[in-house]
């Protein structure tokens, strides 16, 4: 669920972030990119698996974030993303893992938005994770950064080409790129990594404009976490 705070919504047309859970129409044109404030809200269930070190777990999710975009000179823009992600878990049997574990990110981020076929990506994310049953150490800051190339040879192509760092239990360098392909004005296919997401735009009902998609994500998590009187980093993908 989205929403816009603060008064009337500013945006960017013609600007366009793949990377963002902003949704496209195709070649018909993508969605403005919003300017200011807004928010975003999910609930996340997964459904319980088999653990090798017994029993089963399952992840309940709250993630909320708040982003804050701008305009800067030389059509360059800038966002700020702080989040809060909470997190529930339950079991397995074989481990004593903490029932609740919370992520405190900022995310920043520089592009830019020229009218050339070429533009740009670069951010950093520090983050805070932990259960917070003990004293922050250097187990629970985190940092990660990203920079990638976008290229538009076409209306409906654009081809992204970078790098990531994930700051995990261990340091994680990873491709950050792939294809965004619109080849009409419903469909829209990112097929990128490490977050693909094939999505259609099924119209726009009662004032409300409204897609389906199916996403797949490769994703890393790391936690300062109190198991036993134990304190350590712990990853869970």
């Amino acid at each position: 669920m989205a929403r816009f705070l603060h008064g009337e919504i500013q945006t960017l047309p013609g600007y366009y972030d793949p990377f963002t859970r902003q949704f496209a129409y195709g070649s018909a044109g993508v969605q403005p990119y919003r300017l200011g404030w807004s928010s975003m809200d999910e609930i996340v269930v997964m459904p319980k698996a088999t653990a090798t070190v017994g029993g089963q777990f399952q992840d309940v999710e709250w993630n909320s974030q708040v982003r804050y975009s701008r305009v800067l000179p030389d059509s360059l823009v800038f966002s700020w993303s702080p989040a809060f992600n909470g997190k529930w878990w339950t079991g397995p049997t074989g481990l004593n893992l903490p029932p609740e574990n919370s992520q405190l990110v900022s995310d920043f981020q520089l592009a830019s938005a020229w009218s050339s076929p070429w533009n740009w990506q670069v951010g950093i994310t520090p983050q805070i994770n932990s259960d917070f049953e003990r004293a922050l150490n250097s187990n629970a800051f985190l940092m990660d950064a990203r920079a990638v190339v976008l290229y538009r040879p076409a209306q409906e192509w654009t081809l992204a080409v970078g790098a990531a760092f994930w700051n995990r239990a261990s340091d994680h360098l990873i491709p950050y790129g792939g294809v965004i392909w619109s080849p009409g004005d419903r469909w829209e296919f990112r097929l990128l990594f490490p977050k693909s997401r094939i999505s259609y735009y099924t119209g726009n009902y009662w004032g409300c404009e409204v897609w389906g998609y199916v996403s797949g994500e490769y994703h890393l998590d790391a936690y300062q976490v109190d198991i036993q009187g134990r304190v350590f980093r712990r990853a869970a993908s």
